[in-house]
């Protein structure tokens, strides 16, 4: 199960059959079938990046990645001052958003109190990105060789990218039903929604490598050969290509959502809300190397405008 905190902003639009109430009115009589939409949407960023050198003729290979094998000497050919420089940089991304639509009809009131239920359309997306970043550079300054090469000093140069990626879109029907109090200025609402539909999802996994052109010392007696540019599959952490895959799943998203508000004008109203949403069958990132389909939910505070017309 994926579990998260929630800050959000949220934007609702609502047209009524009828001229809108005055703070502190009661609301308007049953049979009014206004129409609502609004947009929620959430984004959190992360990143970190470090960067070390290493003289491997005092640090050894021990510690340097297999992967980065690829551009250093053997353990027996490591002289004085050949530098390793690594520079790695984590980034991680997430995205929540989503939009509806909903005919809403008041089917009970009495003062400033009313119920009202509601039926529409639901869109929801979530996305996830991790990537690791990887650049080597392996320099060899011919200190300690008996016999230079006419390569030296030489530099071979390496970059590496690992990612892991989901993208959810849920589409489906939703019903609903909630409440509503109003004091003069000051609202209380709560909501239930339940949506069920369709699920796509798609996750991008693997990794590649890139060598820039360069002279590598060979397992014989030729001494430093050219190797041209290459491109691998795989990087620091995955061994595979980055690929792709697709599928859907059929998701249920129910939803409860407790809000204050306050009547700025007859048309326009600010308000913070405690929501809760649950989310089935969703791809999401285990790790740097893979995806697990699970439920999701999350929880936490939302803050938002109404205008109503």
């Amino acid at each position: 199960m994926r579990t998260g905190f929630l800050f959000s902003w949220t934007a609702m639009l609502a047209v009524g059959l009828a001229s809108a109430q005055t703070p502190g009115s009661s609301p308007a009589p049953a049979g009014q079938s206004p129409f609502e939409a609004s947009f929620l949407f959430m984004d959190l960023k992360r990143s970190t990046s470090t960067i070390a050198s290493q003289d491997l003729s005092q640090t050894g290979l021990a510690d340097v990645p297999v992967r980065v094998m690829l551009i250093t000497d053997t353990a027996a050919a490591i002289n004085p001052n050949d530098l390793l420089t690594s520079a790695t940089a984590s980034t991680s991304y997430f995205r929540l958003w989503g939009a509806e639509a909903n005919f809403r009809r008041t089917v009970w009131w009495i003062g400033g109190f009313s119920c009202d239920v509601l039926a529409g359309f639901r869109n929801l997306n979530l996305d996830e990105t991790l990537n690791l970043t990887g650049d080597f550079t392996f320099q060899d300054f011919n200190a300690g060789e008996t016999t230079p090469f006419a390569t030296d000093p030489r530099t071979m140069h390496m970059s590496t990218l690992d990612t892991a990626q989901s993208h959810d879109q849920f589409y489906g029907a939703q019903v609903g039903a909630s409440f509503s109090w109003h004091c003069y200025r000051v609202t209380v609402d709560g909501l239930a929604k339940f949506a069920v539909g369709g699920t796509a999802e798609q996750v991008t996994l693997g990794g590649v490598t890139n060598l820039d052109a360069g002279f590598v010392e060979s397992t014989g007696t030729a001494g430093f050969v050219p190797r041209p540019a290459t491109t691998l599959p795989g990087g620091l952490l995955s061994a595979n290509a980055i690929t792709t895959r697709d599928r859907t799943k059929i998701s249920v998203l129910p939803e409860l959502k407790a809000s204050l508000g306050y009547q700025i004008t007859p048309n326009f109203r600010a308000f913070i809300a405690w929501d809760f949403l649950w989310w089935t069958n969703v791809a999401v990132i285990s790790n740097q190397t893979a995806a697990d389909i699970k439920d999701f939910w999350v929880q936490g505070l939302d803050f938002g405008v109404q205008l109503r017309f």
